[in-house]
């Protein structure tokens, strides 16, 4: 087997003092702000083990449960002793970096699962996945896996191999976490081991990159994310979008010789990596990888895949401008107006004929309004929590706190009804897109607002103003928090959970919410109040459903224990029962 380097895994435990055991040999940055910061304290290349979490920005959710679990340990009037390390901000990083990574050595390159089995994880995969993520085109890799099993002596390319293996990989581990496993000997460690020989390990930092290769780069980010390895996801997806801006991805293509179909899915690749990196970049407090300003990438357009190749839609919509205004007009209206009346040159009837279909809900409208919500995030990273915000007086962050949760509030206000999730919706159509939305929407505005929740829990509650902006921003992100965990049915149900939730992530949105609570509860709270006993039900609530996706999962597993932890330390007089 291969040793991704690591330091040796630590045994998980269902003990609170498991978990000091399990990281007191961590260490971690432990220097946060309202915004971003310019400086670290540790030298971070001296130690295996400090690189395993490495610097943490402000805007991850393990940097602002560090920041309570030390207030709380400071202003405790009988000192904790604990194991050497447990005071550093590895104590409550949950994810899976610091475990031991394998890549299997003795794979066969050349295996092919029984067509049964790779059919399933194959369909798994694009119901599962491709609507959030399209790195690939559906149409044509299914014309390719079709011909893959029906001519068995043809050959391969190995990145496309390497592609079909990380698809297999993926589905896998999602049959794995909904209790599905497919009936054959090899499970998603094998795949992204075979995958991983082809096409990863030996050949992304060397080989020149084309389309397949950028694919192969994004799923094997996506699966690293899935099995709780972040930092090396983040890793990877760096290479991926450099790849990408290599082949011009970031850029519109003016290319007589690409037809529109070709530009599309391309289009479409290099935002499912933008928004990768964005997940990537909220978990790890890791700097994003992308520039606004050097990226001129259409929006997707709101198409299913068989729509891209009809002439008399491409007719209407291949215009840049017509494009353009069609977009604008579609992202500023809720209702089922045919935003192409009156746009330029476009005839009426054809303009109606051809926008009939985009103007149904279906998996590419989600992908728009994904794309939109998720620009709006990496806005506002940048401007609340990069270096360049230690610059910004209060009032300046404050401003444009209200300005980008308002840009949320509108964004939300435009959903269609098909995907409004802060209704009662009990049709199943488009259950995943609604939950996706619904997490993304909430990190964003947990994102958003925080600053504002952290400035307060600084102060005493008798130097602040009802009535202050600061005040009613900070209500917002609580209240966001809130509507999170609403989101999620009492009764904690893991195969549900994993089978309609954004699965790749789902624990981060869980500890993002929980981590606010927490914040309001300790800080800003007193024992006995009704405001109290309502978010103490939250609190009990996520981790009741993170104890239930440990049992699959050990990223949700340490969440579970960091929790734990801080709750049978601090939670005892808010009457919170471990039990």
């Amino acid at each position: 087997m291969t040793h991704l380097a690591s330091p040796p895994a630590a045994s998980l435990s269902t003990t609170t003092a498991s978990l000091a055991q399990q990281q007191n040999a961590d260490a971690g940055p432990s220097i946060f702000s309202f915004g971003g910061v310019d400086y670290t304290e540790e030298e971070l290349g001296c130690d295996e083990k400090l690189l395993t979490i490495g610097f943490v920005g402000e805007h991850s959710e393990i940097a602002w449960l560090y920041r309570l679990k030390r207030d709380l340990d400071e202003d405790n009037p009988t000192p904790i002793k604990e194991p050497l390390g447990c005071d550093a901000i590895s104590s409550v990083n949950y994810l899976q970096d610091n475990s031991e990574f394998l890549v299997l050595d003795h794979v066969d390159l050349a295996r092919r699962p029984p067509q049964i089995v790779a059919d399933r994880l194959v369909d798994a995969y694009f119901n599962a996945v491709h609507p959030a993520f399209p790195l690939i085109g559906k149409s044509l890799f299914l014309n390719q896996y079709q011909s893959f099993y029906s001519k068995p002596n043809s050959e391969s390319s190995k990145r496309w191999l390497a592609l079909l293996n990380l698809i297999l990989a993926i589905a896998a581990r999602h049959l794995y976490l909904i209790d599905q496993p497919q009936p054959d000997r090899e499970d998603h460690r094998t795949f992204f081991a075979r995958a991983w020989r082809l096409s990863v390990g030996n050949v992304a930092l060397l080989d020149h990159p084309d389309l397949q290769q950028v694919q192969v780069e994004g799923l094997a980010a996506l699966y690293l994310l899935s099995v709780g390895q972040v930092n090396r996801s983040w890793k990877t997806i760096g290479i991926a979008i450099r790849s990408a801006m290599t082949m011009g991805l970031n850029l519109r293509s003016e290319s007589e010789s690409v037809p529109y179909f070709s530009k599309e899915l391309r289009y479409r690749l290099w935002w499912a990596l933008s928004m990768l990196d964005t997940i990537l970049c909220e978990m790890t407090g890791h700097p994003l990888s992308i520039r606004e300003t050097f990226c001129t990438t259409p929006l997707p357009v709101p198409l299913m895949e068989e729509d891209l190749s009809d002439a008399r839609i491409m007719q209407a919509i291949t215009d840049q401008g017509t494009q353009g205004a069609f977009l604008t007009s579609l992202l500023s209206k809720r209702n089922t107006d045919l935003p192409w009346q009156g746009i330029g040159n476009t005839t009426e009837p054809r303009a109606t004929l051809a926008t009939r279909n985009i103007m149904k809900p279906n998996a590419s409208l989600f992908l728009l309004y994904a794309v939109e919500l998720d620009q709006l995030l990496r806005k506002a990273i940048e401007n609340l929590y990069a270096h360049k915000a230690m610059r910004q007086s209060w009032d300046e962050i404050e401003t444009a706190i209200s300005t980008f949760n308002s840009h949320a509030d509108d964004w939300l206000s435009r959903l269609p009804a098909e995907f409004d999730f802060t209704t009662s919706n009990t049709t199943q159509t488009f259950t995943q897109h609604r939950a996706n939305l619904a997490f993304r929407f909430y990190a964003t505005k947990l994102i958003i607002t925080q600053p504002s929740l952290r400035r307060l829990s600084l102060q005493s509650s008798e130097a602040r103003s009802p009535a202050a902006t600061c005040d009613n921003i900070a209500a917002i992100c609580v209240q966001t928090a809130c509507q999170m965990i609403d989101f999620l049915p009492e009764e904690a149900d893991r195969v549900w959970l994993y089978s309609v939730a954004p699965w790749w992530c789902i624990v981060h949105n869980i500890m993002q919410s929980i981590t606010v609570l927490l914040i309001e509860l300790f800080a800003r709270t007193h024992s006995g109040t009704p405001r109290t006993a309502s978010i103490t039900h939250r609190v009990k609530k996520a981790t009741r459903w993170l104890k239930e996706m440990s049992a699959k999962d050990p990223s949700s597993q340490r969440a579970w224990l960091v929790c734990m932890d801080i709750l049978s330390r601090h939670g005892s007089k808010f009457g919170l029962d471990l039990n």
